[in-house]
């Protein structure tokens, strides 16, 4: 499952890996949460194309999801004009979102919650974007139906009745990989050689992504929370910060993301088959090559270090899953034991199992902390078998994830214990551990 914020966001930052996905998944599922409506005019800005074109904010909305399913079904069936059936789905009480299922491969599902970017006049005077609804400024955010959309009308999400449908998807999916954008981009020096772009104030991404992320991260949280997600690992992908970094994509790899991103923006030049058009026609002639989707790297990278041997010389592994740290232990026979969770939660995905002097292993991750209360928000390296991890210091003014404009802390450091036996041997830590869900 992917939470994105705009019909191409898994194109740009989740392929190649995405195609991948896509077929080799039982069930896939990809959420959009806006309507993606720009300036609502399907050219490239500054042409004149688009100088000639009337203002239509539902088309152009309608196109780029023309354009995403035009670019999956490729990606899955080699028939970028596959068929695909539309539904409208309910996702909360009284609010309605738009199912696209491909026809021949009906486990390949898109959702679009159709929040407007920026809600349009006669919006109620409590609206405003997405991220304003995430920081409490505004109390709703209207959607938009685009031209073509089966659901019933437009609808008004408050910031709990969106993270209730983000909620309601992950129960209903029950995905056991879930991709998101970067809650946590980094700060960004923005000057001549670092131009502004569409990042967003002194950060290195758009704050649609951001908060997107954000939203992901909370109803993921929730369902954690609650009991889910027991073997569901969570992986965020970076955005526009990308562009700054070398490229960690080969020449064959970097071609397969243009080329499915190239049908997403209708630049196969085909006659329209409808009113609104094939794709979005903004990025049509994009090249990936140097910009913000020449790499695909995810947020929170982790190592290799992720198994070792215990003293006993049986191989132990560890993965965060569900936002606990779960350990598996190789037996007699050589196969490995049901994962057991040890004690913790609200990690990050990775974990570093490091061999201690005593014969154990010492494990190593990141626990973060996101509320709607952005002074709360922090970053602790911690010891998942260790029952108090501390923190050893602390840093204001890094970025934590928040919105730009939001007060910023995270806290830093390596936890420690008191006497090597608050920090036993990974065995000992996991012999009260509770078993996970089969």
């Amino acid at each position: 499952m992917a939470i994105v914020a705009h019909q191409d966001d898994d194109l740009y930052f989740m392929n190649p890996l995405l195609v991948n996905q896509l077929r080799h998944s039982q069930l896939h599922v990809t959420v959009c949460l806006t309507a993606g409506e720009a300036d609502g005019r399907n050219a490239p800005a500054g042409s004149e194309a688009h100088a000639a074109l009337p203002v239509n904010f539902e088309g152009f909305a309608a196109a780029r999801f023309n354009g995403l399913r035009r670019a999956y079904g490729e990606m899955v069936l080699g028939d970028r004009d596959a068929k695909w059936r539309r539904d409208a789905v309910t996702v909360g009480p009284g609010i309605e979102a738009d199912l696209s299922t491909l026809v021949d491969a009906p486990q390949i599902r898109l959702v679009s919650l159709n929040l407007w970017c920026t809600p349009p006049p006669g919006s109620p005077s409590e609206a405003g974007p997405l991220q304003r609804l995430w920081t409490g400024e505004a109390t709703v955010t209207p959607t938009m139906v685009p031209l073509g959309s089966p659901v019933s009308g437009s609808f008004v999400y408050s910031r709990e009745s969106l993270i209730g449908a983000l909620l309601h998807l992950l129960r209903e999916v029950e995905p056991t990989l879930l991709w998101t954008m970067d809650p946590d981009p980094d700060r960004q020096l923005h000057d001549r050689a670092n131009p502004q772009h569409a990042d967003t104030g002194d950060y290195s991404d758009h704050i649609a992504h951001t908060v997107t992320g954000l939203f992901a991260h909370e109803a993921a949280q929730r369902w954690f929370a609650e009991g889910g997600g027991k073997a569901t690992a969570v992986e965020a992908f970076r955005g526009y910060y990308v562009r700054r970094w070398p490229s960690n994509l080969s020449p064959e790899a970097r071609a397969v993301k243009q080329r499915y991103k190239d049908i997403y923006g209708w630049a196969d030049g085909l006659p329209a088959d409808g009113p609104v058009g094939r794709g979005d026609r903004k990025v049509g002639g994009d090249a990936i090559g140097g910009g913000n989707a020449s790499g695909t790297t995810l947020r929170y990278p982790g190592s290799q270090a992720w198994s070792a041997p215990g003293p006993n010389g049986r191989l132990s592994a560890f993965a965060v899953r569900g936002g606990q740290v779960v350990h598996w232990q190789q037996t007699d026979t050589g196969a490995f034991s049901p994962g057991r969770e040890l004690a913790g939660a609200g990690f990050l995905p990775h974990v570093v199992a490091l061999a201690a002097a005593d014969g154990g292993l010492r494990l190593f991750t990141v626990r973060q902390k996101i509320t709607a209360e952005p002074d709360r928000h922090g970053r602790a390296s911690a010891r998942p078998c260790c029952r108090r991890p501390r923190v050893t210091r602390t840093s204001a003014g890094s970025r934590s994830a928040t919105p730009p404009g939001s007060t910023i802390r995270r806290s830093v450091g390596t936890s420690a214990c008191r006497t090597p036996s608050r920090c036993p041997a990974v065995a000992c830590c996991c012999s009260s551990a509770t078993p996970t869900r089969d």
